[in-house]
């Protein structure tokens, strides 16, 4: 009989496994190739974070909290995704200093393309497993997700 450690530890390695093999670089090229796209992963990062957003645009600093790295790196990265005509910098109606990104249509037109590539490698994975077993997975990683988020919040506090 497998013990609550013994099973959190197969949780952890599958997750450990899972985020590897989705984090490597032959994957994303292929990725990249299908969609008819030239983006890093890093670039599309933070359009996905401007595409998913009700806001409309975002300051540098909420984008690089959201992604959860440093400010200096949204910068570069958002200036070359500007020069690529991707994002485009719109003044803070709040704070005059500050600047807003917001995504352009051509940047939104690249997220879908990504995202269209991922969902049929997602359900070429899943091709095999049944609706049930498919909703049971979702379910259960919807609950992992933020147990995990909030179980960091508490850990990050300490």
């Amino acid at each position: 009989m497998v013990t609550g450690t013994e099973t959190t530890n197969i949780v952890a390695t599958c997750l450990h496994d899972l985020f590897k093999s989705m984090r490597r670089p032959q994957v994303w090229s292929a990725v990249t190739k299908q969609a008819g796209v030239d983006i890093d992963r890093p670039g599309f990062s933070l359009l996905a974070v401007l595409y998913h957003t009700e806001k409309g645009s975002w300051k540098l600093h909420d984008i690089a909290a959201a992604l959860g790295v440093e400010a200096p790196s949204v910068t570069r990265k958002a200036q070359q995704l500007e020069r690529d005509g991707l994002v485009m910098r719109v003044p803070d109606d709040k704070d005059g200093r500050a600047v807003r990104l917001r995504l352009t249509e051509a940047g939104a037109a690249i997220h879908h393309k990504i995202k269209a590539v991922q969902m049929a490698l997602y359900e070429q994975a899943l091709s095999g497993w049944s609706d049930h077993d498919k909703q049971t997975l979702a379910q259960l990683m919807e609950r992992m997700t933020s147990d995990i988020a909030s179980a960091q919040d508490t850990f990050a506090k300490d």
